[in-house]
């Protein structure tokens, strides 16, 4: 987990980093995180979970968290795709705001999802990992 990077612009997701793993805080909303990641693509880095929240309503949310991780590619093309797709999809679903008006405790929830969707990130990291050492490994 140590070469995994958290791009993030909730403070909460940024709390909860698996050992060695760094995170970069992004001031903004999701669009900012995306702009941000996919500036990283561009700079030996590859994207390791998915630009877009998991459903419509998600993308009213005012934070993301992604996974990148270094790359011995100078440019990820895939992922910067992936990201500038998850742009247009999410600036068309939405218009973008800081959520000022919000309830703070919708913004916590908010907050917590995303938290949520990292671990599980983190997880599904993790496990295609082992798989990958598995079939990797001599009988």
């Amino acid at each position: 987990m140590d070469s995994l990077i958290l791009v993030t612009n909730n403070a909460e997701a940024a709390t909860l980093v698996e050992d060695g793993m760094k995170t970069i805080m992004v001031s903004g909303s999701p669009i900012d995180v995306l702009n941000r990641v996919c500036e990283m693509l561009r700079n030996s880095y590859r994207l390791i979970s998915a630009p877009l929240p998991p459903n419509v309503p998600m993308m009213r949310s005012p934070f993301r968290s992604l996974l990148i991780m270094p790359s011995e590619k100078r440019c990820d093309v895939l992922g910067i795709e992936a990201v500038l797709r998850a742009i247009d999809v999410m600036e068309r679903q939405r218009e973008i705001s800081m959520f000022a008006d919000e309830d703070a405790e919708i913004i916590f929830d908010y907050a917590m999802i995303d938290v949520q969707y990292v671990k599980r990130a983190v997880q599904e990291y993790a496990l295609l990992c082992e798989e990958s050492e598995t079939w990797n490994t001599p009988s």
